[in-house]
C-alpha cells in the first residue's frame, strides 16, 4: 500500500509502485501495463476530483490481482456520466471498465473506493 497527497505529480509514483510490485511478483508484461494504465487512471482522478490524501493498495491472490484507490476528498462529486465522442475527459473510468475484468465503485462518507480486478499471469505460469 502506498499513501499520497493529491498532487498531480504523485500520479507518476503511483505507476512507478505498480510496477516495482508487479515486475516483483512477476507478472507479465502485458498485464503489468493493464494495471499500470488502470492505477494511472485511477489515482489521476482521485488527485483531480478527490483534493486529498489517495491510497493505492495492491494484493494478489492466485492470479487475481486486486487493484483499490481510494480518495478522502470531500470534493468527491457525481457527475453525469455522458460523454460524447468529443468529450476530452471523462474517459477514465470507461477505459478502466474495459481494461479489467471487475470493477466495484462505492461513495464513502468522505471521497470514494475504486476497487477493481484483473485475472493475471505470471512468469512461468503454465
Amino acid at each position: 500500500m502506498i499513501a499520497l497527497p493529491a498532487e498531480a505529480s504523485r500520479v507518476r509514483a503511483a505507476r512507478r509502485f505498480t510496477i516495482d510490485h508487479l515486475t516483483r511478483w512477476g507478472v507479465v508484461d502485458a498485464d503489468r501495463d493493464r494495471a499500470e494504465l488502470i492505477v494511472s487512471e485511477l489515482v489521476g482522478n482521485a488527485v483531480r476530483h478527490g483534493g486529498s490524501d489517495v491510497t493505492v493498495h495492491l494484493s494478489l491472490v492466485d492470479g487475481d490481482l486486486g487493484i483499490e484507490v481510494v480518495d478522502t476528498g470531500r470534493r468527491s462529486r457525481a457527475r453525469s456520466c455522458i460523454i460524447t465522442p468529443t468529450d476530452e475527459a471523462g474517459r477514465g473510468l470507461r477505459l478502466v471498465d474495459s481494461l479489467a475484468d471487475w470493477t466495484d465503485i462505492r461513495r464513502q462518507t468522505h471521497g470514494w473506493q475504486v476497487c477493481v480486478g484483473l485475472r493475471i499471469a505470471r512468469r512461468g505460469d503454465a
